[in-house]
């Protein structure tokens, strides 16, 4: 689907379901912020979140007191719901409603990229290459691309769309020579409706 589509799509989601209702739900992504925490220590870390819908990791960074958090999403209904949680150092988050694969980023802008489950939406090759552009060209010489996706073992699909699963080797063919694979670990996410989804999460650090 292209941009509007897709837009729509999220958008319809996140305006007639609840949080409980989507599979993707988690009232903490401990996994993420356990290497947020491991790889960007540093409270004025820069950090971006994209596809973050409405999770709650920004508001949980603000709470332990960072500085410079960006979250970015497609659908601009999951970026006002996100928002709308934010209680903590509401000064220090910046928003965006746009495409990852079709936004300009200024260089070097981030200390560490944190993608949880949009890289494995994106089954074209354009769509991988503009990604892989836009994570480059936004993250610091040797900062750090946190990046979570189906595992080979997980669903071939998500809210209907087709997905690409891959493991720690795959995932890093993908993302070329210039990624550095700092670590990897499979973890089981518990659904909602109470199916388990294999994942792979790997840490990357970006040579230049």
């Amino acid at each position: 689907m292209d941009r509007n589509q897709a837009k729509k799509f999220w958008n319809e989601i996140y305006l007639s379901k609840s949080e409980q209702q989507v599979s993707w739900f988690s009232e903490s992504l401990k996994e993420s912020l356990e290497q947020i925490l491991k790889h960007a220590p540093e409270k004025n870390s820069r950090i971006i979140d994209v596809g973050s819908g409405r999770s709650t990791l920004a508001n949980d960074l603000l709470r332990l007191g960072y500085q410079s958090i960006t979250i970015l999403d497609i659908s601009d209904a999951a970026i006002m719901q996100a928002v709308s949680k934010i209680d903590a150092n509401f000064e220090y988050l910046k928003s965006i409603v746009g495409d990852v694969t079709n936004f300009e980023f200024s260089r070097e802008s981030f200390d560490l990229w944190h993608d949880r489950a949009v890289f494995h939406f994106l089954t074209s090759k354009e769509k991988k290459k503009a990604y892989i552009d836009a994570l480059k060209n936004s993250l610091r010489p040797n900062g750090t691309a946190v990046i979570s996706t189906f595992e080979n073992e997980g669903p071939e699909k998500c809210s209907g769309l087709k997905v690409q699963r891959y493991d720690e080797k795959s995932l890093s063919v993908e993302l070329g020579s210039q990624f550095r694979l700092l670590e990897w670990k499979k973890w089981d996410h518990l659904t909602p409706f109470g199916v388990r989804q294999r994942f792979i999460q790997c840490c990357y650090a970006l040579k230049r």
